[in-house]
């Protein structure tokens, strides 16, 4: 792995590692050559210096059988986001299924593992413009880079990325054999499509279906089942109450479905 020695200036006088760490305001920094040294009744740390990791992935680099053999037992990072589009009154999700393991031939949403450094929202945009063959770049800092987009930006060509909708945990039973775990801490994302787009899949997906309804066993598991459902009653709920609130002509309280959706996540409605 490629690794940069950067300067690590310690302001104040302090002996606890934590706070020492604390200092290091770059994400992209990991903590090296560290030792615990006890000095009287108390431990200093000593030697220490910021590393600052590949900027791609922090797994470039590493050797396939390291990586995997370092992952078992350690619950992965990912970020999936639910989108739905509203098309008169009508809700729909894109699922997307899965080629291969992990979950094979299960219908999922979109999303994957964090690795990029990246902020989760803008992660999710291009997660969904890659693997609905929106764009072939492969390189999240390349497609930030060409699409001009800022760290805090949430949407991008139509897609929005509204809130949060939960968290799960997931472990693939066909990963069994391979060598290989997937043991996943999920934090889900509600998004809305508000532009038409043809989506088709990546290379990883055999096909995406849009569907209005989500019902138990429709995936083959849970979690997008759960994710996919819980999208849909919100916004459906928040195109209800919009369209409750025109009916009534209180404009003045009149707000957009996003904007619904939102207080729903947030547990206003």
């Amino acid at each position: 792995m490629a690794q940069t020695c950067i300067p690590l200036e310690v302001r104040g006088s302090t002996d606890r590692l934590e706070d020492i760490i604390g200092q290091v305001t770059d994400p992209r920094t990991l903590i090296r050559r560290c030792r615990m040294v006890l000095s009287g009744k108390r431990l200093k740390a000593t030697g220490l210096r910021a590393v600052r990791s590949n900027p791609i992935a922090t797994r470039d680099g590493v050797k396939p059988e390291v990586y995997h053999a370092y992952r078992k037992g350690l619950p992965s990072a990912c970020a999936d986001v639910v989108l739905v589009r509203l098309t008169d009154g009508i809700t729909a999700v894109p699922l997307i299924k899965r080629k291969a393991p992990p979950f094979a031939g299960c219908w999922w949403i979109m999303g994957g593992a964090i690795f990029s450094h990246r902020p989760i929202r803008q992660f999710l945009l291009w997660k969904v413009a890659l693997e609905t063959s929106i764009t072939e770049e492969e390189d999240i800092d390349k497609w930030a880079q060409q699409h001009k987009l800022k760290d805090d930006d949430v949407s991008w060509k139509g897609i929005h990325i509204i809130g949060w909708l939960g968290t799960a945990r997931t472990a693939a039973s066909d990963m069994q054999g391979t060598g290989r775990v997937c043991d996943t801490i999920n934090q889900c994302y509600l998004g809305l499509v508000t532009q038409e787009h043809r989506f088709f899949p990546d290379q990883d997906h055999t096909d995406i279906a849009w569907r209005t309804t989500v019902k138990p066993g429709d995936c083959n598991h849970w979690y997008p089942e759960w994710a996919a459902g819980k999208a849909l009653r919100i916004v459906q709920a928040a195109y209800e109450q919009h369209a409750s609130q025109r009916r009534l002509g209180n404009e003045r309280s009149l707000g957009s479905v996003t904007s619904l959706a939102n207080d729903a996540l947030l547990g206003k409605l």
